[in-house]
């Protein structure tokens, strides 16, 4: 009975170490793409633009949409924003796909949940 508390409590300790390790290993993988994300980057037709700021904040403006504002964040391979302005997008959170270049001079961006909708952006 001895010998199966001890297995037990080191198989819960060893579960533990695993989970936290991997947990901190996609924090840096995050945090090393949220710092390759910091810039300006503009569409090819310069006619929309966004700045992601190393804070975690964006601002993205485009003479179709206007101008939005709020927080960024980088997670399970999504990135999500967080509207604070203009108003009636507040609070609002909308995830998207995106995919970096290895050069990390371009950005690619597309909706969650229509993928088929794609965007391309270029570090300036």
């Amino acid at each position: 009975m001895k010998t199966i508390k001890v297995g037990m409590i080191i198989f819960i300790l060893l579960s533990v170490i695993l989970f936290v390790g991997c947990t901190e290993e996609n924090k840096d993988e995050n945090s090393l793409e949220s710092k390759k994300l910091v810039g300006i980057w503009k569409s090819g037709d310069d006619n929309a633009a966004y700045v992601f700021y190393s804070e975690g904040t964006f601002t993205f403006d485009s003479t179709d949409d206007g101008r939005y504002e709020g927080s960024y964040e980088i997670k399970n391979n999504l990135l999500s924003f967080r509207y604070t302005y203009p108003s009636d997008f507040e609070g609002e959170i909308e995830l998207f796909n995106y995919e970096l270049s290895s050069d990390g001079t371009v950005f690619t961006i597309s909706p969650y949940e229509h993928p088929e909708y794609s965007a391309v952006f270029y570090k300036k």
